[in-house]
């Protein structure tokens, strides 16, 4: 269990770096962070990071597509927090 704590911090903290270093990317109109690896490293566990980061730094949450997948992708990872409390 602690394993898994540990493991979904340091995903969320790699993910909100990614998002903080996609938002620079994008101020300083240089190459992007696809948003298919921002949405891969989310579904890896680093979808409460993005979540935060999002907030955080202002990035991506105009773009409803996006959040979108996001949030389903969190909706998906507290389901299986869920399965995993209910069978522990």
């Amino acid at each position: 269990m602690l394993i898994m704590i540990y493991y979904y911090m340091a995903l969320g903290i790699l993910t909100s770096i990614a998002f903080f270093l996609d938002k620079r990317f994008a101020e300083f109109d240089m190459r992007r962070i696809p948003e298919k690896w921002l949405h891969s490293l989310e579904a890896l566990g680093g979808c409460f990071g993005a979540l935060l980061a999002a907030q955080l730094f202002k990035h991506k949450r105009q773009k409803q597509s996006y959040m979108l997948v996001l949030y389903g992708i969190t909706v998906l990872h507290f389901m299986i927090w869920i399965v995993y409390f209910i069978k522990s």
